[in-house]
């Protein structure tokens, strides 16, 4: 019978190698035992052959082995005989009983099976890979036992498998986009190729603080103390592995207390070739009574380290390609859309890791007044020097970009409290509101700041960057130049109220709007010398709104011009039909300011034949402020329009800057109103009529509504007024009756 080949060098070609090589070795122990007899050479053949050696009875017992099948199986040869082969098979390897089953059919024909790689458990519980070459016994009649050649090739088959990861591992980072995912799937890779208790890699910032990238092994939380180094910090600093026997002895670096808490007792760790410079450390963990770390463990995860390292450095260039093409031109920064990638990614990775990311909207208060102003270029200067100055802000993990046209985003994208979220935003708000020197001009500019978290199960990142524009627009609707924290009731409101937009934006052609008319009295004999005009909005399904619920978004989305606009041909239109010495007065905002405001009322005019006097344009004190809003005022008078300074009282001007104010009434605001019965409010209304009077200006009271106030009033000098006393806003039929009563 010839022997079945089995050529050890196949398999370890590092194996000691009997002499006269191991096939011819193994033939002769074939021919030996095929004998009718077993004489003393074979004998020593099987005792002292280089590879395990079993005789195997037909029911599977073993009936000889050699003291190379004893060392293989950590057993001697007593505690072997005469039990079955397959009380030391894997469990985990079922195809023993049908693999020793079918040799004897092999046998039968003479047909060689050739190797098979099966598993046996050793005394002490470890798993041995072996390669099984069946020799049969021939017999006159029936089956005869079994020759077992068995070579040990688990080193070889556990280096098979990890050369197989690497590769696996290799072309997974060839195809991957997202340089976080593959870490951790080097993470996974590492801890079942080295059978690892537990695995992370870690990134150091530029704080000096490390932060865990991927984990496993209950390992998400792997922090030292605070201002101790770690070990992934002290492999970057000496640069090379670094091979811990007892971690909590150790007195190079701090251990973080999770990882004793696990009962992990030997740490190895390796930095990540990068070529901006090695940030990332795989770490890997083993137990006080597992195995101890060797040279294999240490090339294959420098292995895993070149090959994340490739995948990073690959992900930053092609990032620093995203970034010139996807960065806002004016400052230099992200652009909405590469903010909106790089917080999905930001999300995606804290989901994995268990950390909370922080988004932080910031935007400059009445920056379209200052490019009404002073023109588009310096806004444009304003946001660059605002970008920069958030730039200081901004660290080297964290993203900043411009997220609108007056709006900018930080994504923290390190683990930070809330409190030290609303410390940023703080700080961003404070910056913002430094001066501004540009063009000759100091500017004080302030910020409405919103902070957002991501919370459990809410991980899409147009909602998170959204949830922080709603805490935004509060700040601004709370009078700005303040930070909000996020809660939900924002996102209801914010909803609202751009449902609200965009119920605005078609009230015009749907004709929804409507004005009321508050009469303009005469405190000596209550007479109606005219009307102001005030807007409503007859909302489909929420009834009439007054201007406060809609102006401010009117003017924020910059519906106020054509709202404007129909405002002054309502009103135009309705003086035309009232008596030629009734005059109406319509409010004017600060984005219609300009000269298309003065062709609109010249063309108003001349098409309803309106003395021009009989039209009275109503603008605040900040707008007079304004330097294009001199210009206007002027052509305003020379066609013969008259101009009220409103709310007079409430903002920026003083009593002694009025006369460089082309005005013809000055309005005394409510709150001036309402404080004329106590004697210091007295003096100060006193003192505004005579200064009024000084000038030539006619002076109203607004918001008068008791019989005190309105004797208060005409005792001081007040010749007009207007108010709850003497009538509330009416639609058009009410003025008309009003009108009517009037004796001619």
């Amino acid at each position: 019978m010839s022997a079945i080949p089995y050529d050890l060098g196949e398999l370890d070609p590092d194996a000691p190698r009997p002499r006269g090589g191991p096939v011819r070795a193994l033939g002769a122990l074939e021919r030996l035992w095929s004998s009718r007899w077993l004489g003393h050479y074979s004998r020593l053949a099987f005792r002292d052959a280089r590879v395990g050696a079993l005789i195997v009875a037909p029911d599977l017992t073993l009936v000889h082995v050699n003291a190379s099948a004893c060392s293989l199986l950590g057993r001697d040869a007593r505690e072997l005989h005469g039990r079955s082969i397959l009380e030391f098979a894997d469990p985990s390897d079922p195809s023993w009983q049908r693999a020793l089953s079918g040799l004897h059919t092999l046998a039968r024909d003479q047909a060689g099976p050739g190797q098979a790689i099966r598993r046996l458990v050793r005394a002490d519980g470890t798993v041995a890979e072996v390669a099984v070459t069946p020799t049969h016994f021939r017999r006159a009649a029936g089956r005869g036992p079994l020759l077992l050649h068995l070579h040990d090739v688990t080193a070889w088959r556990r280096t098979e498998r990890r050369q197989a990861a690497i590769a696996a591992l290799s072309r997974r980072a060839l195809q991957c986009r997202d340089a976080i995912a593959l870490i951790g799937d080097a993470v996974r890779v590492t801890c079942e190729s080295l059978d690892l208790a537990g695995c992370i890699t870690t990134r150091s910032l530029t704080d000096g603080e490390v932060r865990v990238v991927a984990a496993c092994g209950g390992l998400r939380d792997a922090k030292a103390a605070p201002g101790q180094p770690t070990q992934s910090a002290y492999t970057l600093l000496v640069g090379e592995p670094v091979i811990s026997a007892d971690l909590g002895a150790d007195t190079r670096f701090s251990v973080p207390p999770v990882v004793l808490e696990q009962g992990f007792h030997q740490g190895i760790s390796v930095p990540v070739p990068e070529g901006a410079g090695a940030r990332h450390v795989i770490v890997g963990y083993l137990g006080k009574d597992d195995r101890p770390f060797t040279g294999e463990d240490t090339q294959f995860l420098q292995a895993v380290a070149e090959i994340v390292g490739a995948a990073l450095d690959r992900a930053a260039a092609e990032e620093e390609l995203r970034l010139r093409a996807l960065e806002d031109r004016l400052t230099g920064l992200a652009n909405r859309t590469l903010l909106g990638n790089r917080l999905e990614a930001e999300l995606r990775h804290a989901e994995q890791i268990g950390h909370r990311v922080h988004v932080i909207a910031l935007e400059l208060d009445r920056l379209n007044r200052l490019v009404d102003s002073l023109g588009q270029e310096a806004g444009d200067a304003m946001l660059r020097v605002t970008a920069a100055r958030l730039m200081r802000f901004a660290r080297k993990e964290d993203l900043l970009a411009r997220a609108g046209d007056n709006e900018f985003a930080i994504v923290a994208t390190r683990t930070i409290g809330d409190g030290s979220a609303l410390e940023l935003a703080r700080q961003v708000a404070a910056a913002a509101a430094e001066p501004y020197e540009l063009g000759g001009h100091t500017l004080v500019m302030t910020a409405s700041v919103g902070v957002a978290v991501n919370e459990p199960r809410e991980l899409a990142g147009a909602q998170l960057l959204r949830n922080a524009e709603a805490a935004m627009h509060h700040a601004r609707e709370q009078g700005g130049a303040r930070h909000e924290r996020f809660d939900v009731t924002m996102r209801d409101h914010l909803r609202r109220r751009l449902e609200l937009e965009h119920d605005l934006r078609h009230a015009v052609a749907r004709d929804e709007l409507e004005l009321h008319y508050q009469p303009l009295i005469a405190l000596a004999d209550q007479t109606i010398v005219g009307f102001e005009a005030l807007i409503r909005w007859n909302r489909p399904g929420h009834g009439l709104l007054s201007p406060g619920h809609f102006i401010q978004i009117a003017e924020e989305s910059g519906l106020i011009v054509p709202i404007g606009a129909w405002v002054l041909t309502a009103v135009c239109a309705q003086l035309a039909r009232w008596p030629e010495d009734v005059y109406v007065s319509a409010n004017v905002s600060a984005a219609q300011v300009g000269s298309e405001l003065v062709d609109q009322v010249a063309e108003l005019l001349q098409a309803h034949a309106i003395t021009p006097h009989r039209l009275v344009l109503e603008i605040t004190e900040s707008l007079v402020l304004e330097p294009q809003a001199r210009p206007m005022l002027d052509r305003l008078r020379q066609l013969g329009v008259r101009v009220a300074l409103d709310d007079f009282g409430t903002g920026y001007s003083s009593l002694g800057s009025l006369h460089r104010f082309p005005i013809d009434f000055l309005k005394l605001d409510k709150a001036l109103v309402t404080s004329v019965i106590d004697t210091n409010g007295t003096a100060i209304v006193r003192a505004a009529i005579e200064l009024g009077h000084a000038l030539g200006l006619q002076v109203i009271g607004e918001g008068i509504e008791t019989e005190q106030e309105l004797d208060a009033l005409k005792r001081l000098g007040c010749p007009l007024g207007q108010g709850f006393r003497f009538s509330k806003p009416l639609p058009l039929p009410g003025a008309d009756g009003l009108l009517a009563q009037v004796p001619a």
